[in-house]
């Protein structure tokens, strides 16, 4: 799937299957889970200690295999948000927005003029065998790039509304943290509760009135379900580890 498809999957809340690589952010398995059929992969940055030298090979990578990439930036500070399109990935996604100022500094990070106030910088490699004049550079940068936020506290997703009309249009995808939900709740090892319910059909709702797309990790097939059910469109099942470790796991107990 490349960006084009993907940005017109989230305006169109078609179902989008991902998997997160956390353990082993390398090329092979950038191809692995293409070759499984998973559209995109979420490249995270705020709890990975991989660097962008990492995300621009496996941006490369997964440019070749046709499969999309979104990397959550760690912070919204601009340095972040600019430094990490300038890789050439597909999407980003940018953590713990709470308030609609976060949001309008996100968009003025993220675009260029005379939308944002990014500054032009771009490498060969954002472009791939493409040659463009920076008109068009600038065009594709604001236009075919996917932007995603996270709420993931009570406060955030009781401003999910206020924070989704201050993007003015250029929003893609809002994701929720489900863990850092409970977290904030009190109740770390609580899933499915009634406030997490209310969060997600709230946000599913404000989504579907918007045209964007609203994702979440699940890592059980009973998780995937439970999100589906809520409406939710870009999703990601588990990560690198656990499918090696499942599967490790299931095949040793087979073999005792």
């Amino acid at each position: 799937m490349n960006r084009k498809r993907l940005k017109t999957f989230c305006k169109n809340r078609r179902v989008c299957w991902g998997t997160v690589l956390v353990e082993y952010a390398v090329p092979h398995a950038v191809r692995t889970f293409a070759r499984a059929g998973y559209e995109w992969l979420w490249l995270d940055l705020e709890h990975n200690p991989i660097g962008l030298d990492t995300v621009l090979e496996l941006a490369r990578t997964a440019r070749d295999v046709n499969i999309a990439t979104i990397v959550r930036v760690p912070e919204t500070e601009y340095t972040w948000i600019a430094r990490t399109l300038d890789t050439g990935v597909d999407g980003i996604m940018i953590p713990r927005v709470e308030t609609p100022e976060q949001m309008r500094q996100i968009i003025k990070c993220a675009k260029y003029p005379s939308v944002g106030k990014r500054g032009f910088g771009m490498r060969p490699v954002a472009f791939g065998r493409q040659s463009m004049s920076i008109r068009e550079r600038v065009a594709d940068q604001n236009d075919t790039r996917v932007l995603c936020i996270q709420l993931e506290s009570p406060r955030a997703v009781d401003n999910a509304e206020a924070i989704i009309d201050a993007a003015e249009g250029y929003l893609d995808a809002v994701f929720m943290g489900p863990t850092d939900f409970q977290l904030a709740l009190g109740e770390p090892d609580q899933t499915e509760t009634p406030e997490l319910d209310a969060a997600a059909r709230s946000i599913a709702a404000i989504c579907a009135q918007r045209n964007i797309a609203n994702g979440v990790p699940v890592a059980t097939l009973t998780g995937a379900r439970w999100w589906l059910e809520r409406g939710f469109t870009l999703l990601t099942f588990a990560c690198d580890d656990m499918f090696l470790a499942n599967t490790a796991r299931e095949a040793r107990s087979a073999l005792s």
